[in-house]
């Protein structure tokens, strides 16, 4: 899933809305509840638990190692969650199609481990394999080019070639099955936004509309689950966006409407859903759009959490999952000849999930409880767990709320870019100063995702002065200089990092993430370098 979709014109705080259709009543008597309290928080009625209490995990360029997938298994169990959503994208072991299995594929045995682990602490493992999107990592292959929808965009199978692209995901499905017990089986199915783009999908389109399109492929796909004895699960925004053969669907179906943060109309009238007859699942976020390597949106996601979940539970949804993406899902390919691909770069990388445990905690506190305060529960949390006085806690909190914002842009934004430096030297000295009375892990996250931040906007600094340098020697002196001292700070900060992620992340990954965090540097850097070989 992308997860990079930019914010509807109705904002998050207009969940509430009329949109919902809620009962006028209704709404004026939650707006007339009293506001949670730290105190009340702790205690407030326990909700109904929703019968899927699902964490998704993301194994698309950040693999988890078998003994951090049980690690974190355990320890979601303890905090009620009872299904993993897994994307294992190319980590699974495939055998009929082997070429798809990355470098970092589990063995069967592995599998198996972790699998039979997750029952022994409760908790049901769902393979997620897409049907339709975010194919890159099978379709960059010349054995599936003639599945592509688009031979330079690789991200879809085209619908119109059904029989040969069931045929390949009954072969995934089968082997999927075998090793995973679920009654449940998750087709992906989202952003599909190559549907009509080849002729004979266009001329399809033409004359039966997109959501015929769509629907036919979702429900060759779904039967094809069902002959396997699973239901089929998919992402529900297409199902909104075109829902116009939304009866094509097998009765069964689960539809996940992901929300991370919009109006519940975004993608398409609520209603849809509600009057599909289908099961129903939501999906907040706790790392997705805007999230990146050098910015974390904390308050989009606590305000996610505080919305969402309870109008899942005014509508009647049965399951909920808190998704975590590694990537947007977008690569940048590198081609030889233009349509054979010879690599692929995401577009995008964001701060390993072991960072997030209070992200995690938070969601299971607002599953598990009637309402939710963000505020009041991570002020509570600061003071319980990490030892934290009052005041301390609440300067926590105003910290993680002013790094969501991060500018880049020409001259003109220099004045917003050093505001940001700023604020996360600011957080800086807050969490040099403080101590944590427990979870010493956790605060050394915060530092180093902080650190990773003023990296970023030093870089940004520097290459601004970069752009607009002259060919003065003495100019050139200075930021070559000045590029030495990032160099240094970026090579401290993969000791780090490397020490801190050492067991949720393999060596090579944790490369490729440096390498990916020092690109710009070393690309101004050589710039810059050059420029003062020449003038010698």
């Amino acid at each position: 899933m992308n997860a990079g979709l930019p914010n509807a014109s109705k904002p998050v705080s207009a969940l509430w809305s009329v949109s919902y259709r809620l009962a006028g009543v209704l709404l004026l008597a939650w707006i007339a509840a009293p506001a949670v309290s730290a105190e009340t928080s702790a205690v407030s009625a326990e909700a109904k638990p929703l019968p899927i209490r699902a964490v998704h995990i993301d194994n698309r360029i950040q693999v988890l190692p078998v003994a951090e997938l049980k690690r974190l298994a355990t320890d979601l169990s303890e905090r009620d969650i009872n299904t993993l959503i897994m994307e294992w994208e190319a980590s699974f072991p495939f055998d009929k199609h082997h070429i798809i299995s990355n470098r970092y594929a589990y063995t069967r045995e592995e599998i198996a481990e972790f699998i039979e682990h997750c029952k022994s602490v409760g908790i049901d493992v769902v393979p997620l394999q897409q049907c339709i999107g975010h194919l890159e990592y099978v379709l960059r292959y010349e054995r599936y080019a003639e599945l592509r929808e688009d031979d330079k965009d690789i991200s879809q199978v085209c619908p119109s070639k059904k029989e040969l692209t069931v045929d390949l995901y009954d072969d995934l499905l089968t082997e999927l099955v075998a090793s995973h017990p679920s009654k449940y089986v998750h087709i992906g199915a989202d952003e599909t936004a190559l549907l009509g783009h080849c002729e004979t999908c266009r001329r399809v389109v033409e004359r039966d509309g997109k959501s015929a399109l769509f629907m036919d492929h979702i429900a060759s796909i779904a039967e094809c689950v069902q002959r396997h004895g699973k239901t089929p699960v998919l992402w529900a925004d297409i199902v909104m966006r075109y829902p116009e053969a939304i009866d094509k669907l097998p009765r069964g179906c689960v539809l996940v409407n992901w929300n991370y943060g919009w109006d519940v109309d975004y993608f398409g009238d609520h209603d849809t859903l509600t009057e599909s007859g289908l099961e129903l699942w939501g999906a907040p976020a706790m790392r997705s759009h805007p999230d990146n390597f050098y910015r974390f949106a904390w308050d989009t996601h606590f305000k996610n959490f505080e919305d969402f979940i309870p109008f899942m539970r005014e509508q009647g949804y049965r399951g909920v999952v808190l998704t975590s993406w590694s990537t947007s899902g977008v690569y940048t390919a590198s081609r030889e000849p233009k349509t054979h691909v010879i690599g692929m770069t995401p577009s995008r990388r964001v701060y390993p999930m072991r960072g997030f445990p209070l992200l995690i905690d938070a969601f299971a506190e607002a599953i598990a409880r009637d309402r939710f305060n963000a505020h009041d529960y991570v002020v509570a949390y600061c003071r319980d767990n990490y030892g934290l006085s009052e005041s301390n806690a609440e300067a926590f909190w105003g910290h993680l709320n002013e790094s969501s914002n991060l500018p880049t842009g020409d001259a003109s934004t220099r004045g917003e870019v050093l505001s940001a430096r700023d604020r996360a030297e600011a957080f800086s000295d807050f969490l040099s100063a403080v101590t944590f009375r427990s979870e010493q892990e956790h605060l050394e996250h915060y530092r180093l995702m902080n650190d990773i931040r003023r990296f970023f906007i030093d870089v940004q600094l520097a290459r601004l002065d970069a752009e607009y340098s002259t060919s003065d020697p003495a100019a050139i002196d200075a930021l070559t200089e000045r590029f030495d001292r990032l160099r240094g700070v970026a090579d401290e900060i993969g000791v780090r990092f490397a020490e801190l992620h050492q067991e949720n992340l393999y060596p090579a990954a944790i490369e490729a993430e440096a390498k990916a965090r020092t690109q710009e540097l070393e690309t101004l850097s050589s710039r810059i370098g050059k420029r003062r070989r020449l003038r010698r």
